[in-house]
């Protein structure tokens, strides 16, 4: 779990797509020990999307590394530098069930054909005029 909440992960988003993770690492590096770097993949295109993910095991490391890099410019990009957000793990993410899905949508009450649904005023006909009406 503790994995999922460390506050020692650092997001890092409007990278060149060319930086690779030695230079990222190495960028890191001078405010402390990196432990990991992870660049986040199109899962199509299997290409960098500029947007990384840094672990640095010291709290005081990485907010010095935050409030450095934070809005510098590398690379001819303006970084954006944050603590990552908490990840719920996936463990605890329950999918729905393709059958559970079907079930919900065949639940829902249908409409009858020529009813109005309850709830609605009538519907308002014309008037017309009766053939046996005289003036």
């Amino acid at each position: 779990m503790e994995k999922y909440l460390s506050k020692t992960t650092l997001y890092v988003g409007n990278l060149n797509y060319k930086r690779d993770e030695d230079q990222l690492k190495q960028l890191f590096f001078d405010f402390g020990y990196v432990e990991s770097v992870k660049f986040v993949l199109n899962p199509k295109t299997k290409l960098k999307t500029g947007i990384a993910f840094v672990v640095m095991p010291k709290d005081g490391q990485a907010e010095k590394a935050v409030r450095a890099l934070n809005g510098k410019v590398i690379d001819g990009r303006t970084l954006k530098v944050s603590f990552a957000n908490a990840r719920i793990p996936e463990t605890f993410k329950k999918p729905i069930a393709a059958k559970e899905k079907t079930q919900q949508f065949s639940n829902a009450k249908k409409p009858t054909q020529g009813k109005r649904p309850a709830g609605l005023a009538p519907a308002k006909r014309p008037f017309k005029k009766s053939p046996n009406r005289s003036k």
